[in-house]
């Protein structure tokens, strides 16, 4: 999945301090279908990117001259993320961003 932030350095310390994920090495792609990942992006995630989903956080870019901006929330406006440790997770993303966690619990 891939976020458009406006501070890819401070969404990556928010992804890899307050949950843990770490920065993972990105190899150029092998074929020609895999997108190549903007300059200064950073990829995150809870283990190898071929094992398991990651995000590309990438810089949002103000619109060029006659271009429209993308529209927020056009594809997903949460995620969910299944940890080992979801209350702690949840507690320390709420104190590194401010902002309440929408819902907390186990998985139905």
């Amino acid at each position: 999945l891939a976020f458009r932030v406006p501070d890819v350095a401070a969404a990556k310390r928010f992804y890899t301090g307050a949950l843990g994920m770490r920065e993972a090495e990105r190899a150029a792609p092998t074929d020609p279908f895999t997108p190549r990942a903007p300059e200064g992006s950073a990829l995150v995630g809870y283990g190898p990117p071929a094992d398991t989903t990651s995000l590309l956080l990438v810089r949002e870019e103000k619109p060029k001259k006659g271009e429209r901006a993308p529209a927020a929330g056009g594809a997903f406006q949460k995620v969910a993320l299944l940890t080992g440790d979801v209350k702690g997770d949840a507690a320390r993303a709420e104190q590194a961003s401010g902002r309440a966690a929408d819902f907390v619990g186990e998985v139905p």
